[in-house]
Parts: C-alpha cells; sequence; structure tokens
C-alpha cells in the first residue's frame, strides 16, 4: 500500500522498549581487540601444495618423488602469489 507524501504523522507518545534504549546509550563502549592481521601466503601455500599434489599424481602416477616434486612447486608457487596478494591488499588500504 503506498505511503501518501503529504500525509503528517501522528504525534503519539508510545514508546514501549523505551527503558531499553536508555540502557544502551548510557553504557561504555565496550574495547575489542583487533584480530592480527592475516596474510594470504599461508592459505596460498598450502593450496597450491595439494594443488600441486594431485597435478603430479594424475601426470605420474603413485611416484613419491614427484608428488614431493608437485607439493613443492606448489608451495613455492603458493608462496609468492600470496605475497602478490598481501602487497596488493597492503596498497589498496592505504
Amino acid at each position: 500500500m503506498p505511503i501518501s507524501k503529504t500525509r503528517h504523522k501522528h504525534g503519539h507518545q508510545y514508546h514501549p522498549n523505551r527503558k531499553v534504549h536508555a540502557k544502551k546509550e548510557t553504557l561504555a563502549p565496550v574495547k575489542t581487540r583487533t584480530a592480527p592481521r592475516k596474510s594470504a601466503v599461508t592459505i596460498m601455500v598450502v593450496l597450491l601444495a595439494i594443488f600441486g599434489t594431485g597435478i603430479a599424481f594424475l601426470s605420474a602416477g603413485a611416484d613419491t618423488v614427484w608428488l614431493a616434486g608437485g607439493a613443492l612447486l606448489g608451495a613455492v608457487a603458493g608462496y609468492f602469489i600470496g605475497q602478490g596478494l598481501d602487497r596488493a591488499t597492503a596498497a589498496r588500504s592505504k
């Protein structure tokens, strides 16, 4: 139902939660700890190490040398990609 733009508001004195609102305004603000800045490096290292292991498994089978190599290459790539993401977010927040 549309509301008329020319309608005058009612001046009633009904305030059911007046005490609740008054208590919220008088409370002192709570100091909260800010979370430490999270880094994308750790997340990317883990994710790309798993991804690299999966690619190595699909391409070379269950050979442990290839699996370790895929995990190592994925972790190195994740490190550099995570650093790039951290730099980009730091530059954007300035």
